[in-house]
Protein backbone atom coordinates (compact mmCIF):
# COMPACT_ATOMS: atom_id res chain seq x y z
CA UNK A 1 0.00 0.00 0.00
CA UNK A 2 3.01 2.16 0.54
CA UNK A 3 4.09 1.52 -2.59
CA UNK A 4 0.97 2.77 -4.17
CA UNK A 5 1.21 5.71 -2.55
CA UNK A 6 4.59 6.34 -3.53
CA UNK A 7 3.93 6.11 -7.10
CA UNK A 8 1.19 8.40 -6.67
CA UNK A 9 2.68 11.41 -5.11
CA UNK A 10 5.59 10.48 -7.59
CA UNK A 11 2.75 10.77 -10.31
CA UNK A 12 1.33 14.30 -8.57
CA UNK A 13 5.27 15.52 -8.66
CA UNK A 14 6.23 15.03 -12.03
CA UNK A 15 3.54 17.53 -13.81
CA UNK A 16 3.11 20.04 -16.50
CA UNK A 17 2.09 23.59 -14.57
CA UNK A 18 1.40 27.17 -16.26
CA UNK A 19 -0.88 28.98 -18.37
CA UNK A 20 -2.31 26.70 -20.82
CA UNK A 21 -5.31 27.25 -23.55
CA UNK A 22 -7.59 25.31 -22.64
CA UNK A 23 -11.16 24.48 -23.86
CA UNK A 24 -13.46 21.73 -22.93
CA UNK A 25 -16.63 19.75 -23.66
CA UNK A 26 -19.05 18.09 -21.15
CA UNK A 27 -20.63 14.77 -21.29
CA UNK A 28 -23.40 12.60 -18.90
CA UNK A 29 -21.28 9.66 -19.63
CA UNK A 30 -17.81 8.04 -19.82
CA UNK A 31 -16.81 8.07 -23.63
CA UNK A 32 -17.21 5.02 -25.43
CA UNK A 33 -14.72 2.33 -26.30
CA UNK A 34 -14.50 3.50 -30.10
CA UNK A 35 -14.40 7.14 -28.85
CA UNK A 36 -11.35 6.46 -26.28
CA UNK A 37 -9.62 4.58 -28.89
CA UNK A 38 -9.65 7.41 -31.50
CA UNK A 39 -8.97 9.53 -28.83
CA UNK A 40 -5.94 7.67 -27.69
CA UNK A 41 -4.65 7.22 -31.44
CA UNK A 42 -5.00 10.80 -31.56
CA UNK A 43 -3.09 12.14 -28.43
CA UNK A 44 -0.37 9.07 -29.14
CA UNK A 45 0.43 10.49 -32.59
CA UNK A 46 0.25 14.27 -30.81
CA UNK A 47 2.78 13.05 -28.01
CA UNK A 48 5.11 11.33 -30.60
CA UNK A 49 5.15 14.58 -32.66
CA UNK A 50 6.53 16.79 -29.96
CA UNK A 51 8.97 14.11 -29.07
CA UNK A 52 10.15 14.51 -32.12
CA UNK A 53 9.84 18.01 -32.03
CA UNK A 54 12.04 18.23 -28.96
CA UNK A 55 14.92 15.64 -30.15
CA UNK A 56 18.07 17.52 -30.48
CA UNK A 57 20.15 16.49 -33.17
CA UNK A 58 23.75 15.48 -32.71
CA UNK A 59 26.70 15.16 -35.37
CA UNK A 60 28.24 11.91 -34.62
CA UNK A 61 32.08 13.35 -35.24
CA UNK A 62 31.75 16.90 -37.08
CA UNK A 63 35.18 16.12 -38.31
CA UNK A 64 34.30 13.40 -40.28
CA UNK A 65 33.57 13.34 -44.37
CA UNK A 66 30.38 11.46 -44.12
CA UNK A 67 28.09 12.52 -46.92
CA UNK A 68 25.10 10.36 -45.39
CA UNK A 69 25.17 12.28 -42.04
CA UNK A 70 25.29 15.87 -43.57
CA UNK A 71 22.34 14.84 -46.46
CA UNK A 72 19.77 12.94 -43.66
CA UNK A 73 20.62 16.47 -41.90
CA UNK A 74 19.94 18.82 -44.74
CA UNK A 75 16.98 17.20 -45.18
CA UNK A 76 15.74 16.90 -41.40
CA UNK A 77 16.32 20.51 -41.47
CA UNK A 78 14.02 20.86 -44.54
CA UNK A 79 10.98 18.97 -43.03
CA UNK A 80 11.20 21.04 -39.94
CA UNK A 81 11.37 24.28 -41.38
CA UNK A 82 8.21 22.84 -43.48
CA UNK A 83 6.53 21.23 -40.46
CA UNK A 84 7.23 24.81 -38.28
CA UNK A 85 5.19 26.53 -41.31
CA UNK A 86 2.36 24.04 -41.36
CA UNK A 87 2.03 24.91 -37.52
CA UNK A 88 2.18 28.55 -38.21
CA UNK A 89 -0.45 28.61 -40.67
CA UNK A 90 -2.50 25.76 -38.35
CA UNK A 91 -2.14 28.70 -35.20
CA UNK A 92 -3.70 31.45 -37.59
CA UNK A 93 -6.45 29.54 -38.62
CA UNK A 94 -7.52 27.91 -35.42
CA UNK A 95 -7.82 30.85 -32.89
CA UNK A 96 -6.40 29.50 -29.54
CA UNK A 97 -8.74 29.22 -26.59
CA UNK A 98 -8.30 31.63 -23.46
CA UNK A 99 -5.00 30.25 -21.12
CA UNK A 100 -5.80 28.94 -17.46
CA UNK A 101 -3.97 28.12 -15.08
CA UNK A 102 -3.77 24.61 -14.67
CA UNK A 103 -1.68 21.11 -13.92
CA UNK A 104 -1.47 18.02 -15.61
CA UNK A 105 0.11 14.93 -13.93
CA UNK A 106 -0.16 11.54 -15.58
CA UNK A 107 -3.10 11.40 -13.10
CA UNK A 108 -4.80 14.02 -13.22
CA UNK A 109 -5.81 17.15 -14.19
CA UNK A 110 -5.95 20.70 -11.45
CA UNK A 111 -7.14 23.46 -12.98
CA UNK A 112 -7.92 27.36 -11.33
CA UNK A 113 -11.40 27.63 -9.81
CA UNK A 114 -13.68 28.34 -12.32
CA UNK A 115 -11.55 27.93 -15.60
CA UNK A 116 -14.34 24.73 -16.07
CA UNK A 117 -18.11 24.43 -14.51
CA UNK A 118 -18.56 20.95 -14.17
CA UNK A 119 -19.93 18.92 -10.73
CA UNK A 120 -18.20 15.56 -9.06
CA UNK A 121 -19.13 13.09 -11.33
CA UNK A 122 -19.18 14.78 -14.67
CA UNK A 123 -17.24 13.77 -17.59
CA UNK A 124 -15.89 15.71 -19.80
CA UNK A 125 -13.20 15.86 -22.48
CA UNK A 126 -10.52 18.96 -22.36
CA UNK A 127 -8.34 20.11 -24.95
CA UNK A 128 -5.22 21.32 -23.85
CA UNK A 129 -2.47 23.05 -25.92
CA UNK A 130 0.26 21.48 -24.40
CA UNK A 131 2.82 22.71 -26.80
CA UNK A 132 3.88 25.09 -28.87
CA UNK A 133 5.99 23.25 -31.55
CA UNK A 134 2.50 21.47 -32.60
CA UNK A 135 -0.95 23.17 -33.11
CA UNK A 136 -2.99 20.06 -32.01
CA UNK A 137 -4.09 20.08 -28.13
CA UNK A 138 -4.11 17.30 -26.24
CA UNK A 139 -7.33 15.42 -25.71
CA UNK A 140 -7.89 13.92 -22.40
CA UNK A 141 -10.99 12.29 -20.99
CA UNK A 142 -11.93 12.74 -17.46
CA UNK A 143 -13.99 12.51 -14.60
CA UNK A 144 -14.33 14.92 -12.42
CA UNK A 145 -13.81 14.64 -9.09
CA UNK A 146 -14.58 18.08 -7.34
CA UNK A 147 -14.83 21.58 -8.63
CA UNK A 148 -11.09 22.20 -9.72
CA UNK A 149 -9.67 18.53 -10.20
CA UNK A 150 -10.58 15.59 -12.76
CA UNK A 151 -8.77 12.51 -13.05
CA UNK A 152 -7.75 10.43 -16.25
CA UNK A 153 -9.82 7.67 -17.42
CA UNK A 154 -9.60 5.12 -20.38
CA UNK A 155 -5.87 6.34 -21.65
CA UNK A 156 -3.98 3.13 -23.24
CA UNK A 157 -1.03 2.18 -21.72
CA UNK A 158 0.71 3.61 -25.01
CA UNK A 159 -0.85 6.55 -24.71
CA UNK A 160 -0.37 6.55 -20.61
CA UNK A 161 3.25 5.82 -21.48
CA UNK A 162 3.76 8.23 -23.91
CA UNK A 163 1.76 11.40 -22.10
CA UNK A 164 4.43 9.71 -18.85
CA UNK A 165 7.54 10.22 -20.89
CA UNK A 166 6.20 13.85 -22.11
CA UNK A 167 5.76 15.02 -18.78
CA UNK A 168 9.04 13.61 -17.44
CA UNK A 169 10.25 15.65 -20.14
CA UNK A 170 9.00 18.96 -19.50
CA UNK A 171 9.58 18.35 -15.41
CA UNK A 172 13.05 18.02 -16.60
CA UNK A 173 13.40 20.89 -18.39
CA UNK A 174 11.58 22.90 -15.91
CA UNK A 175 14.25 22.27 -13.25
CA UNK A 176 17.47 23.01 -15.73
CA UNK A 177 15.70 26.42 -16.30
CA UNK A 178 15.55 27.20 -12.76
CA UNK A 179 18.60 25.75 -11.61
CA UNK A 180 19.83 28.05 -14.68
CA UNK A 181 18.43 31.23 -13.48
CA UNK A 182 19.77 30.47 -9.51
CA UNK A 183 22.90 29.94 -11.16
CA UNK A 184 22.64 33.25 -13.06
CA UNK A 185 21.78 35.20 -10.09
Amino acid sequence: MTDTMNDEALHEAISLSGQLPLSYSTYSQALSEAELLNLNERNLMLLNAIEVAEVQRYISDADSDDGVQVELLRLEAKVDLLLSLMNQLLSQQNELPQPSTVSLSAMALNWQSGAIKASAGDYLVVELHVHNAVAMPLRLPLRVTNSERGELYGLSSLTQNALDKFLFRQHRRAIAVSRQARSDA
